[in-house]
């Protein structure tokens, strides 16, 4: 958990490697595959939470982060 939520989630070419959100409803093992790489993510609704990019994009494109 770390500090304000920002309210933009920028293409990475042009903004910041990480974001900090807070998503609107829990979400458990929430998995992200890319090159041949697995994530898993678990977040919990009003958390805030420091993510890379494109998971934070991710997120957005679902409606699920918090504004």
């Amino acid at each position: 958990v770390v500090g304000e939520p920002e309210e933009t989630i920028a293409p990475r070419p042009n903004g910041p490697t990480m974001y900090v959100i807070r998503v609107n409803e829990d979400i458990e093992e929430m998995s992200y595959v890319a090159d041949g790489k697995r994530e898993s993510y678990t977040f919990e609704a009003g958390h805030q939470y420091r993510v890379p990019w494109y998971i934070a994009q991710e997120l957005e494109r679902n409606g699920k982060i918090w504004h």
